[in-house]
């Protein structure tokens, strides 16, 4: 792996944390239930577009990034299905969310989400280590 490619890495896995820590914010301070999901999608989204550096992925849509997760990672058994249906729901909330008109989502809903979104995000994070070391 590249010195470019650890630090594209890594700005990566700072967007994933700096997106959590939005969320978490915005939570607590009782922001729009959307933008919290917003953040919490784009944590995900971030922590497997670090994951995606040193693969031959070519793409940039949404949809192909995911499409392209469960191919590589869920398929073959490198992340359990559960971080799949995770990405995928974090997805589907924030599209319905940023782009439907009220669309409310219960706060249990929204907090199950962060928590889903932190550990996501943890499990990759500890991938990419072990890999880099």
């Amino acid at each position: 792996m590249t010195e470019e490619q650890v630090e594209l890495i890594k700005y990566r896995l700072e967007q994933s944390e700096s997106s959590l820590k939005d969320a978490e914010f915005l939570l607590e301070n009782k922001r729009s239930g959307s933008s919290v999901i917003n953040r919490c999608y784009y944590a995900i989204f971030y922590s497997v577009l670090a994951l995606l550096v040193d693969q031959k992925f070519i793409g940039s849509k949404h949809s192909g990034v995911i499409a392209f997760f469960d191919k590589e990672f869920i398929n073959n058994g490198i992340f359990h299905k559960k971080y799949s249906k995770i990405f995928h729901k974090a997805f589907d909330m924030r599209v319905k969310s940023d782009y439907k008109e009220f669309i409310e989502y219960p706060d249990e809903k929204i907090k199950l989400l962060l928590s889903q979104a932190k550990e996501f995000v943890n499990e990759i994070k500890n991938f990419i280590v072990k890999g880099i070391k």
